[in-house]
């Protein structure tokens, strides 16, 4: 008996990792707008965590560009490139944004100061 490989791409687990990485998104406007002004402890936790995230979504990112897109970009029909492209150009919006949120966290881990946060927290 032989088998044929499959084609297919199974991207399944990134649907974990992606509803995983926009859940604690999601969350952390929330925790972050807790942190009473000058605790420092409990803003260098958060942002240690959202480092974390970022460095999370940084790999994932990654990733996707070094082993999905080269395969995906040949496979795609013509309608559905440009959503390829679109998402391809997220990324990018996306890794300027996290640079913008690493500079925005060193300064509140200092402080805990709320005007250093507020873009981090709306």
């Amino acid at each position: 008996m032989t088998t044929t490989p499959s084609t297919r791409i199974d991207t399944r687990d990134m649907l974990v990792v992606h509803d995983a990485i926009r859940r604690e998104y999601g969350l952390a406007p929330a925790e972050v707008r807790g942190v009473a002004p000058a605790d420092t402890a409990r803003a260098g936790v958060l942002a240690a965590h959202i480092d974390l995230l970022n460095g999370l979504l940084h790999h994932h990112h990654a990733g996707e560009d070094r082993l999905l897109w080269p395969v995906l970009q040949p496979r795609v029909p013509a309608e559905i490139a440009p959503t390829v492209e679109r998402m391809e150009r997220q990324h990018e919006g996306i890794a300027d944004a996290q640079q913008e949120v690493e500079a925005t966290l060193v300064r509140w881990r200092a402080t805990a100061e709320e005007q250093h946060i507020l873009p981090l927290a709306a």
